[in-house]
Order: C-alpha cells, then structure tokens, then sequence
C-alpha cells in the first residue's frame, strides 16, 4: 500500500500514530541534517550559517520561496529531497531553531 503525501498527513494525524510519525520523519531529516553539518563543518560555515539562519527571522521563509521557484535548476547537483528539506527548514522558525541547534551541538537531544 502506498501513501501519497496528503494521506500521510492524514494517517499521521491520528493521535496514536502522531508521536511515531514525528520520529519517522525526524529520523530522516536528522541525516539529511547531519550531510549538512558535515559540509559546513568541512568549509568553515557551519557558525556562520547557524547565525545566519537565527538573524534570517522573517526572511527565512522568502528564501524558502525561491529555493521552491529555482530546485528545477539545481535538480543535477543537488538532489529534490536535499532542497525540499532545506526549504522545510526554513519555512518553519522551530524548525530553523532545531537545525542550528543541530549545528551547534551535534544533535537534536
């Protein structure tokens, strides 16, 4: 049985399934994330960018906008999912929280 993306929401809006599909989800952002971590940490970037992301604030979420507008010109060097998860990130100011928390301590506990 395959979920599309609307009925997953809906699957994972039960209370019982909520908790597991949070976990799920975080699981594979978290190594998606930690790829990241691993880049900015090799380039010198994973401080600044952290204080980037905090200072973006409000413009976090433009910025998420236009990755959605130009990912069809990067879809050859970066993959779909690596851009989708970063525009999510920005798109969401707890989210953006959590990844530079990522950043700084190397973890999400």
């Amino acid at each position: 049985m395959s979920l599309g993306k609307e009925n997953l929401a809906n699957f994972c809006q039960t209370p019982l399934l909520a908790d597991l599909c949070y976990t799920f989800i975080m699981d594979s952002k978290q190594h998606i994330w930690q790829i990241w971590a691993e880049n900015l940490h090799r380039w010198g970037l994973k401080d600044i960018v952290a204080v980037l992301l905090e200072a973006g604030g409000p413009l976090n979420l433009v910025f998420a906008q236009g990755l959605y507008l130009i990912q069809p010109l990067f879809t050859t060097s970066v993959s779909k999912k690596n851009l989708e998860t970063l525009a999510e990130v920005l798109e969401s100011t707890e989210e953006t929280h959590l990844f530079v928390t990522f950043l700084r301590e190397g973890s999400l506990t």
